[in-house]
């Protein structure tokens, strides 16, 4: 990755109608994460309609694309206590 041209990759928030390809993301990459239990993996791997749930709800979901496809993604809200961020998920290959 550390020798790809930066405009080759683009960071931005992605909207309802990304998430499925997030969610395929989080099946991806979840059931590899070896170092959490297995039960903590298994709560990652959110459906479409969760994801679209938590758009409702408030969360941001925000990462990069590289050629046209999601290869990381961040979950974050703002609360009444300051930032909250989660979830990040990066596809293996596209990791430094």
């Amino acid at each position: 990755m550390s020798n790809l041209p930066a405009e080759e990759i683009r960071i931005i928030e992605f909207g309802e109608e990304d998430a499925k390809e997030i969610s395929d993301l989080f099946r991806q990459v979840w059931p590899l994460a070896n170092e959490y239990p297995e039960h903590w993996r298994k709560k990652r791997m959110y459906t479409v309609d969760q994801i679209r749930q938590d758009m409702k709800d408030g969360f941001h979901y925000f990462g990069s694309r590289l050629q046209g496809s999601i290869v990381g993604v961040y979950r974050a809200k703002i609360t009444e206590k300051g930032l909250f961020g989660e979830h990040q998920t990066v596809r293996p290959e596209c990791r430094t």
